[in-house]
């Protein structure tokens, strides 16, 4: 019997086209995800560091390396490439970011990714990494808001997964998935998240 519902998984000559919708996405989530840290980190109002011109650097690298991470390991577990595509697709995506950003090379965010592939897909390991990389990156001073900072990062993470999970199905033209990991995306917003569980 066919299976005419079969996901149809796409083919390496379709990777430029993919990822050329895919870079605008990641740009918009980690302005996003940037804006969220350093509200945060303001209303919290204990020690930080924060240079426009030197810190942004880094945590882009960092963002991406962790958008690349949360990516490939998705495509992957749906199915949306083949196996055997998955480091070709992660390379193009490599090239393109660093086209795009007129950078010499992306050393730096495969250095992130290296500690972010570490994980092996497990979430809390991952948003571990997330917060010692950004604690780091922000100069985040540790005090008695210790647990409201790495519930606030936290939160920043898993919703960065989530964003990249839903353009990434919609920029492989997956509506169905992608509503699903919207509605998902919403529970752990008003639901799970540390910062629903803990309104004052």
């Amino acid at each position: 019997m066919f299976n005419f519902f079969k996901k149809k998984t796409a083919t390496v000559d379709q990777f430029p086209v993919i990822i050329l919708k895919l870079l605008d996405k990641l740009d918009s989530a980690q302005e996003a995800s940037m804006g969220s840290i350093k509200r945060g980190l303001e209303d919290m109002e204990i020690d930080w560091e924060f240079d426009p011109y030197k810190i942004d650097t880094k945590i882009i690298d960092a963002l991406y390396a962790y958008q690349i991470t949360c990516i490939v390991g998705f495509v992957s577990q749906e199915k949306l490439i083949n196996f055997e595509d998955i480091l070709t697709f992660k390379k193009t995506l490599l090239e393109a970011i660093k086209i795009k950003n007129s950078q010499e090379n992306t050393k730096k965010i495969e250095t992130y990714n290296k500690r972010y592939l570490e994980c092996k897909g497990n979430i809390s390991c991952l948003s571990k990494k997330f917060y010692e990389d950004i604690v780091e990156i922000y100069k985040v001073s540790k005090d008695k808001k210790t647990h409201e900072v790495i519930g606030m990062i936290e939160d920043s993470s898993i919703a960065l997964a989530y964003q990249c999970q839903v353009d990434t199905a919609m920029c492989f033209g997956d509506k169905k998935l992608e509503n699903q990991l919207v509605k998902r995306f919403q529970e752990f917003l008003f639901t799970e998240s540390y910062t629903s569980r803990h309104k004052k």
